[in-house]
């Protein structure tokens, strides 16, 4: 098995965008090379493949809406000031749900070179305030982060 390192948080976060999502520490961990603080996750040099997803979602009163909660996420080299990869998402029905689940995971690959510091980030938000919202999907509501080193 490749080195593996996954990283959850069932904590309700308010949230917008342009803000990282905080993680807990890491729930199972087989890889030396990477390590976080809060929201950050920190890469040794070299090539990894990262997934990961926001959790579920509420509207920023907790009231119905009409236009239903988007969200999307992806990861960010904070060491480079860039989002990579494919960003992950939620999309909440327009059937004045107050809540939504997440419908895909951002995902990436990158290379390391020298130590750098990533984290999974809110890059637009639409009707939603926070995230980790277990008391609509159960311990399915949390956010998480996986980290598989390649090389």
């Amino acid at each position: 098995m490749p080195p593996f390192a996954r990283f959850e948080s069932s904590t309700t976060q308010n949230i917008s965008a342009g803000q990282d999502v905080t993680l807990g520490t890491a729930v199972f961990d087989t890889n030396a090379n990477v390590s976080n603080a809060g929201a950050q996750i920190t890469l040794q040099p070299g090539v990894y493949y990262l997934e990961g997803a926001a959790g579920a979602s509420q509207t920023t009163t907790g009231v119905l809406t009409p236009t239903g909660i988007r969200m999307n996420y992806a990861f960010y080299n904070v060491t480079a000031g860039t989002y990579f990869g494919a960003a992950g998402g939620h999309s909440g029905n327009n059937n004045g749900s107050s809540y939504a689940n997440p419908a895909g995971p951002a995902t990436a690959v990158i290379v390391v070179t020298t130590p750098t510091v990533v984290t999974l980030r809110m890059a637009s938000m639409d009707n939603a305030g926070t995230i980790n919202q277990p008391a609509d999907a159960g311990t399915g509501g949390q956010s998480w982060v996986n980290v598989t080193q390649l090389q």
